[in-house]
């Protein structure tokens, strides 16, 4: 049984966290009553739900706290996969709140927190700072980007909270810093195990521990080093000598990459379909984290956002990112925060230099307004696509974080001048408070998305005129996340294999050990596996593709050369001959249970995903249009333009539609070309530097006279120009069995093995 004594340490401690308590309940249950009850298909959710509940890897820098987490929540028993994931990002929101709420209590309290009883005359009238800390926390929470990340399941949900706690944790060391100076190193009555053994060094070595967790979280928290720095400064600025204490640090900082071990032991134990990096070495554990592999596969070169605009740009975006944030929240709690970034100005340049105010304006520079001019250049050209603008828009969040407790600063500030000046009356602190109130109206509404089933109709639709035992190549990440969570998350359409076309090639043996017998080619090329599966599989199985870019249409083989695409609704089939589909079923039976527009979203990637349909429907108008199918091309042309006029892809169709000949008569003429075609035309792509409609075409050739060695040297040639190095060779030792003494073949096989000694 309690003693009377640990009943009243209980009962205090209710007591003293009451509001933070009732803070937590009602704004975590805020965010369930607005939750999607599934998958919203918003962002990297999909992969990031999918990858955590498989226990895979998911895309660069890995998100190992997702991932664990996320399992640990998917376990409840209730609710869909989405809504459990949901449920954790909602938790972690609400936390982020109430953090929020305790490091804006404790500046104002000089580090005293809640420790006076509560009153509500004095809280109303502006003498409690609980009031203020309430008027941050809650702007922060009912912001709509909060809002809206606080139950969309995404890695910003954790690296939110883990902003918010190394902050906390950070201002709670500066105190009790204080504290100590002032008693002469006196150490504090009650104090936890660790404390106790750490001594002095136990606030740097849980902050390196936090931090490092926050890496792993997102990478973004990297811009709250300035400020950490400048904790460090004014809290204990001997930390910067070398001493014993940086082991203590630095095992801390490996405490912190704990989560890092994850990666192998998922890739030995569970080799799950999502395995990004196939990590099994240190190096492949550092090219996950630091998303170096970003950087091999971009055409800049780098892993991160290219950084290709001069200051005067980014100035000219200042503006814009301010109205970005009364979007979120609203002007006046906008003013609050401006308010507390110049009052820490004010008092800076008075002589108050080592005040922790100035940490946290410090980590909001960086995190927020940093952040965003670094991120969106130039915004006129990142709106130019919906994923643009979406993804972009979470580089608030962390800053937006900051914010809140920024805000809740002015909001005091702003009641002590009026005091000051006499120009305060009353109850007009509690005016203040009703500002997150109208956030909270003015967002509800947009906000609320508890009977919001967009992303689920995607994925029904998606599979909707898909055959039994298909194969779904997928191009883009909104249909292969989309496939991925209906098929392993959901259970769904077991019998369909997926083959993402960004998938880099480590992924292909999880792939073919799942399905032993889709392809058949000694190649690790993704490009030349979809079109052996194609190969292979022709006949067979039905094989389905969504949008394609046109440049890899040849080198898959499905332009005539010889297979071709024939549309599907949202998805097209690879064909032998093309078989148009003239039963309107394929749009009509779709699942639908909102706007069909695009203009009647609010979010970016909502109207990403009615831009699948745009692209569907423009796949299919450019294939009946291009066979002559006149009728049907004008029936996806007027769905396309219902949908999303304005949009790019829009106006191509537009332009199609207005120069292609007005005819009805359909050309159902054979369309496949003699040898001498194909010839001619590879050698205009060739001259017109289009490798992968020449390889594809030449592949095509190949097959048409195996023993024509100058389609294979042509080949050899274009493969080794992509560092295809295994695939060249092979066709050197095709072309050497036709003609042992071909002198073009010897000299390429000698090439090819000096290439392959340097790089042994």
């Amino acid at each position: 049984m309690d003693t009377l004594e640990n009943k009243n340490k209980k009962m205090n401690f209710f007591k003293k966290n009451l509001i933070p308590i009732i803070l937590f309940l009602v704004v975590f249950g805020v965010y369930l009553y607005t939750a999607p009850p599934g998958a919203t298909n918003y962002a990297d959710s999909n992969e990031l739900i999918t990858a955590s509940y498989i226990l895979g890897v998911p895309h660069p820098p890995g998100y190992p706290l997702f991932v664990l987490l996320g399992k640990l929540f998917s376990l409840i028993p209730f609710g869909t996969v989405a809504y459990r994931y949901a449920i954790m990002a909602g938790f972690l929101g609400s936390l982020t709140v109430v953090l929020v709420y305790k490091v804006v209590l404790r500046v104002l309290t000089k580090g005293g927190g809640d420790k006076k009883e509560f009153n509500l005359v004095a809280f109303i009238k502006g003498e409690d700072p609980r009031l203020f800390a309430l008027t941050g926390a809650l702007s922060l929470a009912f912001s709509y980007l909060f809002w809206l990340y606080s139950y969309i399941p995404e890695a910003f949900a954790v690296s939110n909270f883990f902003a918010a706690l190394i902050i906390y944790i950070g201002i709670n060391w500066y105190f009790e810093n204080k504290k100590q100076e002032v008693k002469g190193n006196g150490q504090a009555k009650e104090q936890n195990w660790l404390k106790r053994k750490m001594g002095d060094n136990y606030y740097p070595f849980v902050l390196s521990v936090v931090f490092v967790l926050g890496l792993l979280a997102h990478q973004i928290i990297i811009f709250f080093v300035p400020a950490m720095l400048y904790l460090i400064w004014i809290t204990d600025r001997h930390l910067f000598r070398p001493s014993k204490r940086w082991f203590k640090i630095f095992a801390g900082i490996l405490i912190g990459l704990l989560p890092v071990l994850y990666f192998p032991i998922s890739t030995a134990m569970f080799n799950p379909v999502i395995d990004f990096g196939n990590v099994d070495s240190l190096k492949d554990a550092s090219d996950l984290l630091s998303r170096r592999y970003y950087a091999k596969t971009s055409s800049t070169g780098r892993a991160y956002l290219p950084s290709n605009a001069n200051l005067e740009e980014r100035l000219n975006d200042f503006p814009w990112y301010f109205s970005q944030l009364s979007k979120y929240m609203n002007w006046a709690v906008v003013g609050l925060g401006i308010i507390g970034v110049l009052y820490s100005f004010y008092i800076f340049i008075n002589g108050k230099r080592k005040d922790i105010l100035h940490f946290i304006v410090l980590a909001y520079v960086f995190s927020g307004v940093i952040l965003a001019m670094y991120a969106f250049v130039n915004h006129e050209k990142i709106h130019a696509t919906y994923n643009s603008l979406a993804v972009h828009e979470r580089m608030y969040l962390t800053g937006l974080v900051v914010f809140g407790m920024v805000v809740g600063l002015g909001a005091k500030y702003l009641f002590d001048l009026l005091k000051k000046n006499n120009l305060e009356f009353g109850y007009s602190a509690l005016l203040i408070l009703t500002l997150p109130v109208i956030v909270f109206n003015s967002n509800f509404d947009k906000a609320n998305k508890h009977d919001f089933h967009l992303g689920e109709d995607y994925m029904h639709n998606l599979f909707l005129n898909m055959e039994p035992n298909a194969i779904f190549i997928t191009h883009g990440d909104m249909p292969s996340f989309a496939a991925y969570y209906y098929k392993y998350a959901k259970g769904l359409r077991q019998d369909v294999t997926i083959v993402p076309l960004s998938m880099p090639h480590w992924q292909l043996p999880t792939i073919k050990e799942e399905d032993p017998e889709l392809w058949d080619a000694d190649t690790r090329v993704l490009a030349l596996v979809v079109r052996d599966i194609i190969e292979e599989n022709m006949g067979r199985r039905p094989i389905y593709f969504t949008g394609l870019p046109g440049e890899f249409i040849r080198l898959y083989g499905l332009a005539e050369n010889p297979y071709v695409l024939s549309p599907r609704g949202l998805i097209q089939e690879a064909t032998e001959k093309f078989e148009p589909i003239e039963d309107p079923a394929l749009w009509e039976d779709m699942r639908w249970r909102h706007s069909k527009k695009a203009e009647d979203y609010e979010e970016g990637f909502a109207k990403e995903i009615i831009e699948q349909y745009v692209i569907g429907h423009f796949n299919s108008f450019a294939w009946y249009l291009r066979y002559g199918y006149n009728d049907l091309a004008k029936r996806e042309y007027d769905l396309l333009m219902a949908k999303d006029p304005d949009h790019r892809i829009a106006n191509n169709a537009k332009g199609l539609w207005q120069n292609s000949a007005q005819t009805t008569q359909r050309n159902v003429k054979n369309l496949s070309r003699t040898k001498e075609n194909l010839e001619q035309e590879t050698l205009e792509l060739i001259e017109n530097g289009d490798s992968n409609g020449a390889m594809g075409n030449l592949l095509y050739l190949a097959e048409l006279d195996p023993k024509h060695v100058d389609y294979r040297l042509y080949l050899a040639n274009l493969f080794g120009n992509r560092g295809w190095i295994h695939e060249a060779e092979q066709q050197v030792k095709k072309v050497l069995q036709i003609d042992p003494a071909n002198d073009i073949a010897n000299k390429l096989k000698r090439h090819i093995e000096n290439l392959k000694a340097q790089n042994e």
